[in-house]
């Protein structure tokens, strides 16, 4: 059946996605059996930020980095934004050049 072919997809919204995010910091943090204090020593982040990631879902990218290393964690950040793999000839031949820098908008 075509409906057993077609892939689950959740809709979130952003704010659920970093809840999510935040609750699996949160839990690999449990796992180490580390307090906020001791990952913020191992990631260079600080306690409040760690904390009010775990609260709020609000941290900048690169201190999301850093957890995310020192929880040893870097790992699933690769599988962000993947490079499409050409599968066949006709994907080949439809596949554009990648731009440089995006479009200019018109002065009108």
């Amino acid at each position: 059946m075509l409906m057993d072919k077609i892939l689950p997809v959740t809709l979130l919204s952003h704010q659920e996605i970093l809840y999510s995010i935040a609750e699996k910091v949160r839990h690999l943090r449990l796992a180490n059996e580390w307090t906020r204090d001791m990952l913020a020593r191992q990631s260079g982040v600080s306690v409040s930020s760690i904390k009010r990631f775990e609260r709020e879902g609000k941290i900048s990218f690169d201190k999301l980095l850093a957890l995310a290393f020192a929880l040893d964690a870097i790992e699933e950040f690769q599988l962000l934004f993947p490079e499409k793999k050409i599968q066949s000839i006709k994907d080949l031949q439809q596949e554009k050049p990648q731009r440089k820098r995006g479009k200019r908008k018109n002065a009108n």
